[in-house]
Protein backbone atom coordinates (compact mmCIF):
# COMPACT_ATOMS: atom_id res chain seq x y z
CA UNK A 1 0.00 0.00 0.00
CA UNK A 2 1.29 3.43 -1.07
CA UNK A 3 0.06 6.43 0.98
CA UNK A 4 1.04 10.21 0.04
CA UNK A 5 0.19 12.71 2.78
CA UNK A 6 -0.36 15.72 0.64
CA UNK A 7 -4.28 16.38 -0.34
CA UNK A 8 -2.81 19.04 -2.58
CA UNK A 9 -1.94 16.56 -5.34
CA UNK A 10 -4.14 16.28 -8.19
CA UNK A 11 -5.52 12.63 -8.32
CA UNK A 12 -5.21 12.70 -12.44
CA UNK A 13 -1.63 13.50 -11.97
CA UNK A 14 -1.31 11.04 -9.48
CA UNK A 15 -2.88 8.76 -11.61
CA UNK A 16 -0.74 9.42 -14.45
CA UNK A 17 2.71 8.52 -12.37
CA UNK A 18 1.58 5.28 -10.43
CA UNK A 19 0.15 4.21 -14.28
CA UNK A 20 3.86 4.11 -15.49
CA UNK A 21 4.79 1.72 -12.59
CA UNK A 22 1.71 -0.48 -12.24
CA UNK A 23 -0.44 -3.01 -13.99
CA UNK A 24 -3.35 -2.14 -12.84
CA UNK A 25 -4.23 -0.20 -9.25
CA UNK A 26 -6.91 1.29 -7.18
CA UNK A 27 -6.50 5.20 -5.72
CA UNK A 28 -8.64 7.41 -3.06
CA UNK A 29 -8.24 10.51 -1.64
CA UNK A 30 -9.02 10.24 2.00
CA UNK A 31 -10.22 13.53 3.20
CA UNK A 32 -12.63 12.82 6.15
CA UNK A 33 -10.83 10.85 8.31
CA UNK A 34 -10.90 11.93 11.81
CA UNK A 35 -8.19 11.50 14.71
CA UNK A 36 -8.96 10.50 18.23
CA UNK A 37 -10.14 13.21 19.09
CA UNK A 38 -12.77 13.84 16.44
CA UNK A 39 -11.07 16.41 14.35
CA UNK A 40 -10.66 15.89 10.52
CA UNK A 41 -6.83 14.41 9.45
CA UNK A 42 -4.75 16.06 6.72
CA UNK A 43 -5.85 14.49 3.24
CA UNK A 44 -4.06 12.32 1.99
CA UNK A 45 -4.17 9.21 -0.75
CA UNK A 46 -3.95 5.92 -0.60
CA UNK A 47 -3.31 3.58 -2.91
CA UNK A 48 -3.05 0.09 -3.87
CA UNK A 49 -1.13 -1.23 -6.99
CA UNK A 50 0.63 -4.26 -8.87
CA UNK A 51 3.75 -2.68 -10.10
CA UNK A 52 4.77 -4.01 -13.81
CA UNK A 53 8.22 -5.38 -12.29
CA UNK A 54 10.18 -5.94 -9.24
CA UNK A 55 11.48 -2.55 -7.83
CA UNK A 56 12.69 -2.05 -4.35
CA UNK A 57 10.18 -0.13 -2.41
CA UNK A 58 12.79 2.69 -1.57
CA UNK A 59 13.58 2.80 -5.56
CA UNK A 60 9.76 3.09 -6.12
CA UNK A 61 9.48 6.45 -3.53
CA UNK A 62 12.29 8.13 -4.87
CA UNK A 63 11.13 7.71 -8.46
CA UNK A 64 7.65 8.78 -7.64
CA UNK A 65 8.85 11.72 -5.29
CA UNK A 66 11.07 13.22 -8.49
CA UNK A 67 7.95 12.52 -10.68
CA UNK A 68 5.63 14.28 -8.27
CA UNK A 69 7.93 16.62 -7.15
CA UNK A 70 7.18 15.79 -3.84
CA UNK A 71 9.83 14.85 -0.72
CA UNK A 72 10.06 11.62 -0.27
CA UNK A 73 9.77 11.56 3.60
CA UNK A 74 5.83 12.44 2.95
CA UNK A 75 4.77 9.13 1.16
CA UNK A 76 5.66 5.70 2.41
CA UNK A 77 5.25 2.06 1.04
CA UNK A 78 4.81 -1.37 2.14
CA UNK A 79 4.21 -4.73 0.03
CA UNK A 80 1.10 -6.99 1.12
CA UNK A 81 0.03 -10.66 0.07
CA UNK A 82 -3.71 -9.47 0.97
CA UNK A 83 -4.35 -7.65 -1.72
CA UNK A 84 -8.63 -7.63 -1.31
CA UNK A 85 -7.95 -6.57 2.69
CA UNK A 86 -5.96 -3.49 1.17
CA UNK A 87 -8.38 -2.86 -1.11
CA UNK A 88 -11.21 -2.74 1.25
CA UNK A 89 -9.19 -0.65 3.31
CA UNK A 90 -9.54 1.86 0.92
CA UNK A 91 -13.40 2.03 1.83
CA UNK A 92 -12.95 1.30 5.66
CA UNK A 93 -14.96 -1.50 5.13
CA UNK A 94 -13.88 -3.65 7.97
CA UNK A 95 -13.77 -0.73 10.24
CA UNK A 96 -16.56 0.70 10.91
CA UNK A 97 -15.38 3.37 13.73
CA UNK A 98 -13.57 4.78 10.65
CA UNK A 99 -15.52 6.95 8.43
CA UNK A 100 -16.78 4.77 5.40
CA UNK A 101 -16.18 5.75 2.09
CA UNK A 102 -17.96 4.89 -1.06
CA UNK A 103 -16.50 2.72 -3.71
CA UNK A 104 -17.06 5.23 -6.83
CA UNK A 105 -14.81 7.35 -4.89
CA UNK A 106 -11.77 4.72 -5.79
CA UNK A 107 -10.13 5.59 -8.90
CA UNK A 108 -9.47 2.59 -10.97
CA UNK A 109 -9.72 0.68 -14.26
CA UNK A 110 -9.84 -2.96 -12.76
CA UNK A 111 -13.87 -2.99 -11.51
CA UNK A 112 -13.94 -7.11 -11.80
CA UNK A 113 -10.68 -7.19 -9.11
CA UNK A 114 -12.57 -4.18 -6.82
CA UNK A 115 -15.94 -5.96 -6.79
CA UNK A 116 -14.53 -9.25 -5.76
CA UNK A 117 -12.41 -6.96 -2.97
CA UNK A 118 -15.73 -5.57 -2.31
CA UNK A 119 -17.72 -8.89 -2.21
CA UNK A 120 -14.99 -10.43 0.31
CA UNK A 121 -13.36 -12.86 -2.20
CA UNK A 122 -9.90 -13.72 -1.77
CA UNK A 123 -6.95 -13.21 -4.41
CA UNK A 124 -4.79 -16.30 -3.81
CA UNK A 125 -1.01 -14.48 -3.83
CA UNK A 126 2.15 -16.55 -3.02
CA UNK A 127 4.05 -15.53 0.22
CA UNK A 128 7.54 -15.70 -1.07
CA UNK A 129 10.52 -16.13 1.08
CA UNK A 130 11.99 -13.06 0.11
CA UNK A 131 9.12 -11.15 1.42
CA UNK A 132 8.72 -13.27 4.64
CA UNK A 133 11.64 -12.25 5.31
CA UNK A 134 11.43 -8.56 5.04
CA UNK A 135 8.43 -9.00 7.05
CA UNK A 136 9.95 -10.41 9.82
CA UNK A 137 12.93 -7.90 9.86
CA UNK A 138 10.71 -5.16 10.32
CA UNK A 139 9.12 -6.93 13.79
CA UNK A 140 9.98 -10.64 15.34
CA UNK A 141 6.87 -10.17 17.10
CA UNK A 142 4.73 -13.19 16.59
CA UNK A 143 1.49 -11.66 16.79
CA UNK A 144 2.52 -9.30 14.49
CA UNK A 145 4.17 -11.22 11.96
CA UNK A 146 0.75 -13.14 12.13
CA UNK A 147 -1.39 -10.16 11.48
CA UNK A 148 0.56 -9.42 8.31
CA UNK A 149 0.68 -12.57 6.51
CA UNK A 150 -2.88 -14.13 8.22
CA UNK A 151 -3.43 -17.02 10.83
CA UNK A 152 -3.37 -19.46 7.31
CA UNK A 153 -0.18 -18.58 6.03
CA UNK A 154 1.22 -18.54 10.16
CA UNK A 155 0.07 -21.79 10.24
CA UNK A 156 1.51 -23.22 6.81
CA UNK A 157 4.78 -21.27 7.26
CA UNK A 158 5.03 -21.54 10.94
CA UNK A 159 8.78 -23.80 11.23
CA UNK A 160 9.78 -21.45 8.61
CA UNK A 161 9.09 -18.02 10.58
CA UNK A 162 10.84 -19.83 13.68
CA UNK A 163 13.61 -20.42 11.88
CA UNK A 164 14.08 -17.67 10.18
CA UNK A 165 13.81 -15.47 13.52
CA UNK A 166 16.68 -17.77 15.19
CA UNK A 167 18.71 -17.07 12.18
CA UNK A 168 18.04 -13.11 11.86
CA UNK A 169 19.10 -13.18 16.20
CA UNK A 170 22.05 -15.09 15.25
CA UNK A 171 23.11 -12.70 12.85
CA UNK A 172 22.41 -10.43 15.16
CA UNK A 173 24.11 -11.61 17.72
CA UNK A 174 27.32 -11.99 15.59
CA UNK A 175 27.49 -8.52 14.25
CA UNK A 176 27.47 -7.20 17.60
CA UNK A 177 30.41 -9.48 18.98
CA UNK A 178 32.42 -8.35 15.40
CA UNK A 179 31.76 -5.02 16.51
CA UNK A 180 32.64 -5.69 19.78
CA UNK A 181 35.63 -7.75 18.99
CA UNK A 182 37.12 -4.50 16.58
CA UNK A 183 36.80 -2.32 19.37
CA UNK A 184 38.77 -4.57 21.50
CA UNK A 185 41.59 -4.80 18.92
CA UNK A 186 41.50 -0.99 18.15
CA UNK A 187 41.83 -0.16 22.13
CA UNK A 188 44.76 -3.18 22.25
CA UNK A 189 46.26 -1.29 19.18
CA UNK A 190 46.12 2.25 21.07
CA UNK A 191 47.36 0.55 24.29
CA UNK A 192 50.15 -0.85 22.43
CA UNK A 193 50.99 2.73 20.77
CA UNK A 194 51.50 4.01 24.46
CA UNK A 195 52.80 1.43 26.85
CA UNK A 196 56.23 2.97 26.74
CA UNK A 197 58.07 0.11 28.87
CA UNK A 198 55.29 0.44 31.66
CA UNK A 199 54.27 -2.98 32.84
CA UNK A 200 50.81 -2.14 34.04
CA UNK A 201 50.10 -1.33 30.39
CA UNK A 202 51.60 -4.47 29.43
CA UNK A 203 48.82 -6.39 31.85
CA UNK A 204 46.31 -4.57 30.19
CA UNK A 205 47.20 -5.71 26.64
CA UNK A 206 47.06 -9.53 28.20
CA UNK A 207 44.10 -9.08 29.25
CA UNK A 208 42.68 -7.52 25.63
CA UNK A 209 44.40 -10.59 24.19
CA UNK A 210 42.44 -12.98 26.27
CA UNK A 211 39.33 -10.83 25.85
CA UNK A 212 40.06 -11.28 22.13
CA UNK A 213 40.78 -15.14 21.75
CA UNK A 214 36.93 -15.48 23.64
CA UNK A 215 35.46 -13.33 21.14
CA UNK A 216 37.04 -14.85 18.25
CA UNK A 217 36.18 -18.54 19.62
CA UNK A 218 32.26 -17.33 19.96
CA UNK A 219 32.08 -15.57 16.71
CA UNK A 220 33.63 -19.17 14.78
CA UNK A 221 31.38 -21.30 16.83
CA UNK A 222 28.47 -18.51 15.55
CA UNK A 223 29.60 -18.42 12.26
CA UNK A 224 29.64 -22.60 11.41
Amino acid sequence: MKETKNGSIDIKELEKAINIYASYYFIILHDKDTNEHGEIKKPHFHIVMKTRKRITLGGLLRELSELLKIDKTVISARETINETASIRYLLHLDYQDKHQYAPFEILTKRHDILKNALDGKEIAQELTATLLIEIIKESKNKLKIMERIGLNNYTRYRGAIIDIIATLEELEKLENLEKRYQTLKENMEQEKENIENNPFKGIRIGIYETELEKLRAKIEKIAK
